[in-house]
């Protein structure tokens, strides 16, 4: 028996390494390996909010305007200056001669398509809410028209899903746009297969620096030690979402280096609040019993292995983030509650899980115990991640473990998940709560600085007392890399641009 499973042993080690190198002959010399954990769920830019899809995004569209790095300062993109003649206008003038990927010149009327359909997507439309119209002044000059003065206008225009299109590649395209999109990037789509991969080339007339490769090939494994896997044997170049638990290993081995840094990202337990089958969780008392009953620093201890930090608020990272005490481990405190909303002996619920991550399913299972200490029996539903975000968006689960970036750097996308005009969108909470939407609308349209600040911490007060969600962790992003990898920057939004990327011998 112990030989046959030692034959079985070494056939599958042979296996694994005749694949790293059937997969490196087929990409190429100069063709960067990227290894996701799951499948982009479109790659129109304007159709998703989703994390791996705009990583691809990023590298294929581009904004009007951009951050310069870690510190978020906005530079030019797109355009290359811009005015703000009072509060509720934006002039931006274009670049000159930039190309699309089909080879037409970006213009004015491009930009002012791309912005009217971000602002109609249901999935992105919340990124550019404040945008009533676009004026086209000229080839090379558009006027934002706002409904309201918001002050974060520019920094909602770095998103992916504010990128500028091909009008002409939109309309001939139609639906199938989504899976052949033409933007303005250092790369172009080249092609895919569905589950598996996404090619994108080097475009040859790219307005700005040229990449750094002639290809970038983003490659599908869900499984996160098999990723690293992939990066250790040469078969890929780098590989996102690797499990803290294989640090040590990581910083032990020979053929892999590996990024870890802070990202504007927090990992949380939401409940929906409009849940059918979870009415319970309405009750503040058995929402702030379940806060009780998960012991977080048990969850970063056993998952993520001291990578990230606890947090108790629902926003990180960044000037307007307001510290708060932990509500704590205390079960008979969890029990007093539980009683107290008339649910001694509990209830039942869902919880959902993506599937392509194995932290978010470790999760998941660590909660299922904690709250059987409260008779609280959770039924976990871990499925593929496009199907998981699909429904939880929809609202088909009474509880799920997920995680927000603030990808505009900005307090107002770091709270628009709690907003309730984007239940359907980002608020998988279907949260509502008068109170806080006055508030996030108020600090959308207030320009004094310190008085902005002011009114997020009075937002984040109501959240941390009315419990929507259990609040983890702040991420760390962890990311292994080939050792002959040079120019890779582990941007804080996780959303790195590639064309700085260059593979050396």
């Amino acid at each position: 028996m112990k030989k046959g499973l030692m034959r079985l042993f070494v056939v599958m080690i042979v296996a694994m390494f005749m694949f790293a190198a059937c997969r490196r002959d087929t990409v190429g010399d100069d063709t960067l390996v990227v290894i996701i954990p799951s499948f982009p769920v479109t790659l129109d830019n304007a159709m998703t909010n989703e994390t791996n899809s705009l990583l691809i995004h990023y590298n294929i569209a581009e904004t009007l305007v951009q951050f310069d790095g870690p510190d978020f300062n906005i530079v030019p993109g797109l355009a290359e200056s811009w005015q703000m003649p009072d509060a509720q206008t934006v002039v931006f003038n274009l670049r000159r001669g930039v190309r699309f990927h089909n080879g037409d010149e970006m213009r004015a009327s491009d930009v002012a398509f791309s912005v009217m359909r971000g602002v109609n997507s249901p999935a992105t439309g919340f990124i550019q809410a404040s945008i009533g119209s676009v004026d086209i002044i000229d080839d090379y000059t558009v006027r934002l028209n706002l409904r309201y003065p918001f002050v974060p206008v520019l920094a909602h225009l770095t998103h992916p899903g504010a990128a500028i299109n091909s009008e002409r590649a939109v309309r001939e395209l139609g639906d199938a746009f989504a899976d052949q999109p033409v933007g303005t990037g250092p790369f172009m789509f080249s092609s895919m297969s569905l589950g598996d991969y996404v090619e994108l080339v080097r475009f040859e007339d790219y307005w700005g620096t040229p990449a750094g490769v002639e290809r970038v090939r983003f490659v599908v494994i869900p499984e996160g030690t098999n990723r690293l896997i992939e990066v250790e044997t040469g078969a890929a170049h780098i590989a996102f979402e690797i499990s803290p638990h294989h640090l040590q290993r990581m910083q032990q081995s020979a053929s892999l280096n590996y990024d870890r840094a802070p990202i504007l990202r927090y990992h949380f337990v939401g409940f929906n609040h409009q849940s059918a089958t979870g009415l319970p969780l309405q009750d503040v008392r058995v929402r702030q019993a379940i806060t009780h009953a998960i012991d977080t620093q048990a969850i970063v201890d056993a998952v993520y292995q001291g990578l990230g930090k606890l947090t108790h608020g629902p926003l990180v990272g960044l000037p307007a983030t307001l510290e708060f005490e932990p509500l704590g481990f205390n079960l008979d405190r969890a029990r007093q509650l539980m009683a107290e909303a008339g649910y001694p002996n509990g209830f039942t619920v869902s919880l959902w899980n993506n599937a392509d991550s194995q932290a978010d399913v470790d999760k998941a299972v660590i909660i299922q115990n904690m709250l059987a200490q409260i008779n609280i029996r959770v039924e976990i539903v871990s499925v593929e991640f496009a199907t998981f975000l699909q429904g939880v968006t929809a609202g088909q689960q009474d509880m799920h473990v997920l995680h927000w970036n603030t990808i505009t750097a900005d307090p107002d996308y770091g709270l628009a998940l709690y907003n309730s005009n984007n239940i359907g969108a980002s608020n998988r909470f279907r949260y509502v709560n008068p109170e806080i939407d006055r508030l996030l609308n108020q600090g959308r349209q207030e320009l004094d600085p310190q008085r902005r600040i002011e009114i997020y911490h009075e937002a984040q007060r109501i959240l941390v007392e009315d419990r929507p969600a259990v609040f983890l962790l702040e991420g760390e992003e962890l990311v292994a890399l080939s050792p002959n990898i040079r120019g890779f920057v582990n941007f804080p939004l996780r959303l790195p641009r590639l064309y700085t990327v260059r593979i050396v011998n």
